[in-house]
């Protein structure tokens, strides 16, 4: 059998016939996702950030709790013989120079203290009186006050507080003063300083 030829034997061309490409078919169905790796290390902490303003406090509160005996009179300095609360370094000693808070911290300061009296056994009004100082008998007091008290029957009560400001060594003393006629007891009395501003 022969095979016949494709070419024409005039033209000695070849003759090709193309044949148009078909549309395209769907797309197949997607696989389910494959499972998620492992997590990964983790990475070095960071460094510290810087510690934020801390709270501090600076003072000192203490308190004498036997009776001090005042004449009536002159005046006379307090002791106090034991310590509510203190800072560190304390600004208050309850055998060395007890009568004192003394200033380590520079700064403005409030200052206060209260005192309990004995009866005075009158009838007439008679003044028992508190006083603050700074820096001992040479300088002047800082704030005073005075109650009147006639009833003959009932203690008596005075405070007193200021703001100061004061620098490291400056130190702090209550003194009391009383024109009853008799020497009377201070039953109780508390002294405080406490920082509030270091400016």
């Amino acid at each position: 059998m022969k095979i016949k030829n494709i070419c024409d034997e005039k033209s000695k061309k070849i003759r090709l016939k193309f044949k148009s490409i078909g549309a395209t078919g769907p797309a197949g169905f997607s696989s389910n996702t494959g499972a998620t790796g492992n997590t990964g290390n983790t990475g070095q902490t960071g460094n510290t950030g810087q510690t934020g303003p801390g709270h501090f406090q600076v003072g000192a509160k203490v308190q004498n709790i036997a009776n001090q005996l005042i004449v009536s009179g002159p005046l006379q300095v307090l002791t106090y013989t034991s310590t509510i609360w203190d800072s560190v370094p304390p600004m208050h000693d309850n055998i060395v120079n007890n009568t004192r808070i003394t200033v380590n911290v520079p700064g403005r300061y409030v200052i206060g203290s209260y005192v309990v009296w004995d009866i005075i056994l009158s009838d007439v009004p008679k003044s028992r009186t508190i006083y603050i100082r700074k820096n001992g008998s040479g300088f002047p007091f800082l704030v005073a006050n005075i109650s009147l008290d006639s009833d003959g029957i009932s203690n008596g009560y005075t405070n007193a507080s200021t703001i100061d400001q004061a620098i490291a060594g400056d130190y702090y003393e209550c003194y009391v003063s009383q024109n009853s006629g008799q020497t009377l007891a201070v039953m109780y009395t508390s002294f405080w300083a406490e920082l509030i501003s270091t400016s």
